[in-house]
């Protein structure tokens, strides 16, 4: 794989001041390496980078992904480095540490069938949730 910046912490760090910097002068585009900022609607409590920010850099995965749509490590990880491949001088910019890890090391990951989109919010109580995971439990172990 080829060299990739990677830039990394917390939100509120100074990561997409310093990545426009660096991406300026050394003509880098920036990839998305939030798993927040993947989403169109979910903007200010990510801290997404706002287009007059961007001062004209290339930025990929950001707010590409409805929320309601199912979206995970493993889909970040096939567009992390399809993006990878086809950008001349790539950067990573975020603080989701397994995303970032995924699309840079030899992580194997797939889809699991049959599983609910997690980020779908559901109204069961404890007391269900805790019946359906005992049930479950009670059919893996026979």
């Amino acid at each position: 794989m080829k060299k990739v910046v990677v830039i990394v912490g917390p939100t509120g760090s100074g990561k997409t001041r310093l990545s426009i910097e660096l991406a300026k002068r050394f003509g880098l585009e920036i990839i998305n390496g939030d798993s927040v900022q993947v989403y169109d609607e979910l903007s200010i409590g990510s801290a997404k980078v706002k287009t007059e920010e961007m001062e004209g850099v290339p930025h990929h995965l950001l707010g590409h992904i409805p929320v309601s749509e199912p979206y995970s490590v493993y889909h970040f990880q096939r567009e992390a480095r399809k993006a990878i491949e086809s950008i001349e001088r790539p950067a990573i910019v975020g603080g989701t540490g397994l995303y970032i890890k995924a699309a840079l090391f030899d992580y194997t990951l797939v889809t699991v069938v049959g599983v609910p989109n997690s980020n779908v919010i559901t109204r069961t109580s404890n007391e269900e949730l805790y019946q359906k995971l005992y049930r479950k439990e009670s059919e893996y172990h026979g």
